[in-house]
């Protein structure tokens, strides 16, 4: 696992489930992200994908709150989004393609595309944590993920397979 930057500690924020409380989380990882180094479109990505994860916890998880952890690494920032709600299946949600013509349903697909690394883990009634990375610019992303090989790793070959891989 990577080590934390000395001088950026982490960031927990405990947020109710309700729709206001994603543009609080957006704009902590704005805030933190730009301090901790990366470039204007890497935090734009980053918080977009922070917040549709935020927006699906609370609208589909059932929880009365999230946990969101912002980690500055050597490599990176880092977004850690939990939930105790419902949870849900992320290999039964793949194998549903997105409707090009549908106004929702791109989430985690839109997620997957804006940042370096995405895992998820969750089961129905257990809850879900959604792991996101965003590498500092310049550094090549490692050929590791930053977790265990488990369902995270499953789920990321099986939307390579569907839709390509990030480039």
């Amino acid at each position: 696992m990577e080590t934390t930057h000395k001088e950026a500690p982490n960031i927990d924020l405990r947020i109710p489930c309700k729709r206001h409380a994603a543009a609080r989380a957006r704009e902590k990882v704005r805030v933190a992200a730009r301090k901790w180094g990366l470039d204007s479109e890497r935090v734009e990505d980053l918080v977009t994908a922070v917040g549709e994860a935020c927006g699906n916890a609370i609208e589909h998880s059932e929880s009365l709150g999230l946990s969101v952890l912002l980690t500055r690494t050597d490599r990176g920032v880092e977004v850690r989004i939990r939930d105790e709600g419902a949870g849900f299946s992320p290999l039964e949600q793949l194998r549903k393609l997105p409707d090009p013509l549908a106004e929702r349903g791109r989430g985690l697909y839109l997620i997957e595309k804006l940042v370096d690394w995405l895992g998820i883990r969750s089961s129905p009634g257990k809850g879900t944590e959604i792991h996101l990375v965003k590498y500092f610019p310049k550094k090549a992303a490692p050929d590791w993920a930053p977790v265990e090989p488990d369902v995270w790793s499953e789920y990321t070959r099986t939307l390579h397979a569907k839709y390509g891989s990030i480039s």
